[in-house]
């Protein structure tokens, strides 16, 4: 710590060459900067910064107000989504529902908090994770849903598992005193709050109410609206970052980077800023996370727009026993009516009819082992 510290005492009148060819809007340094606000960069700028380190966090997307979440489905997915929830892979063949923004896609996820399982772990060669857990389950506020919380839809999917004799369980979620918004869920909780910074928890507990607020008390520093645009190295070591805030540049000089975009940004800020990369792997082996949904109409109502999402699951074809990546996830599934719209088949009346059954709807998703290797490249 005193070695990091002295390293900015006696570098204040050291500039980069890339600094020293810049007319400056704005400097800042720190001992560590984070890219990054999801579930990743988040945990990372909390634990420094508690540890003593000065943190820069950089956000591309806004610092969301909670309050100012609505159902107008246009405008949330271009606050809450890279590319307003279409981006894609180069063929268009897969959509990527990617968060931007404070918290990243922890602000507009389902809440469930599934711990990998531990086969999972070891093949990832990462087991020594698993007693983590419990830390970050208990800032989460990770708790079991109950009976009360099975909405309509996951008890009809439910039903119908349990008259095959498929095995499921009730799911367990990071919120707290849910006011049950339905598919506003999708598009950000508009009661969230945590015990972090609040008297009580309430709604859903995503990394910007949780892991951004202590970080923040510990001294990090925020900067949302800030795009990352590239990693600055001297003779093989790391000196800063540049980014592009919407008043003109911000450059952070810093020897330790963390870059925590997620597995798309990542990469491709790694090869936009020219880093090494002697096994030529930056950008290959990409792995998404494929989902497929299946869906029904029924005669009764089910209006899968309302109550908790998924508080519900089926894991009877999932048998990491046999392989570490053998079988599939079933969750109950629905969506907003553009997102449900979109997903439907047919074209003018015949769709219309559909959409005039969005009540009776139940669906369920397919989660699968994404056993292909994508790519991210860079368009210059």
């Amino acid at each position: 710590m005193n070695k990091s510290r002295s390293w900015f005492s006696n570098a204040t009148n050291i500039r980069p060459a890339w600094l020293r060819k810049k007319s400056l809007q704005r400097e800042e340094r720190a001992d560590v900067c984070v890219i990054g606000s999801g579930a990743g960069g988040a945990v990372v700028a909390k634990e420094l910064a508690e540890a003593g380190l000065s943190v820069i966090i950089l956000e591309a997307g806004e610092n969301h107000d909670p309050s100012t979440f609505n159902s107008y489905e246009p405008e949330m997915l271009r606050r809450l989504f890279w590319d307003s929830g279409l981006r894609g892979t180069r063929d268009n063949a897969i959509v990527i529902s990617q968060g931007k923004g404070v918290g990243g896609s922890t602000v507009h996820n389902l809440c469930y908090a599934v711990r990998p399982p531990q086969a999972l772990l070891y093949r990832w060669q990462v087991p020594e994770i698993w007693p983590h857990y419990n830390q970050v389950e208990e800032i989460l506020g990770v708790t079991q849903m109950q009976e009360t919380d099975v909405n309509p839809l996951n008890a009809v999917i439910r039903r119908g598992c349990e008259a095959m004799g498929w095995r499921g369980a009730v799911q367990r979620h990071n919120r707290s005193e849910c006011p049950t918004c339905g598919v506003q869920c999708l598009f950000g909780c508009p009661v969230s709050k945590a015990k972090q910074i609040d008297s009580r928890s309430t709604g859903k507990q995503s990394m910007a109410v949780t892991y951004i607020p202590l970080a923040l008390a510990a001294g990090a520093k925020l900067y949302s609206d800030c795009t990352a645009e590239k990693i600055h190295v001297e003779k093989g070591r790391v000196v800063g970052v540049s980014a592009r805030l919407p008043s003109g540049g911000l450059y952070i000089q810093s020897d330790r980077v963390v870059l925590a975009a997620g597995a798309i940004n990542s990469p491709q800020l790694w090869l936009k800023s020219g880093l090494p990369n002697a096994n030529r792997r930056v950008g290959k082996n990409l792995h998404l996370h494929p989902a497929a949904f299946v869906g029904g109409i029924f005669n009764e109502t089910i209006d899968g727009h309302l109550g908790i999402p998924q508080s519900y699951y089926i894991d009877q074809f999932l048998d990491l026993r046999r392989a570490p990546d053998s079988g599939y996830l079933l969750m109950p599934a629905f969506g907003s009516q553009m997102i449900v719209a979109a997903s439907l088949p047919g074209f003018g009346e015949d769709h219309r009819a559909f959409m005039e059954r969005y009540r009776h709807i139940a669906a369920l998703l397919v989660l699968l082992h994404d056993r292909t290797t994508g790519r991210v490249s860079v368009d210059y």
